[in-house]
């Protein structure tokens, strides 16, 4: 499954992201906008060193982390 917050990803779905959690290696996933479990990829935001978003044009810079990824949902 893949599922992220970003309008212009195949992905999007904010009603079911608003009630998932994302795991990486079996550990919650903080800021993240986007998870495949398939690819076993994360899209987390990027925070400066006093916890700031760190802008990149028009959007906020993200870093893509890998592992095993599970999408479980709270409800």
């Amino acid at each position: 499954m893949r599922l992220s917050v970003r309008e212009w990803d195949r992905g999007y779905n904010p009603v079911l992201a608003k009630d998932a959690t994302v795991y990486l290696n079996g550990k919650p996933v903080n800021d993240c906008v986007c998870a495949d479990e398939e690819f076993g990829e994360v899209h987390i935001l990027v925070r400066d060193l006093n916890g700031d978003l760190i802008p990149m044009g028009n959007e906020v810079r993200t870093k893509v982390l890998q592992g095993k990824v599970r999408i479980r949902f709270d409800k």
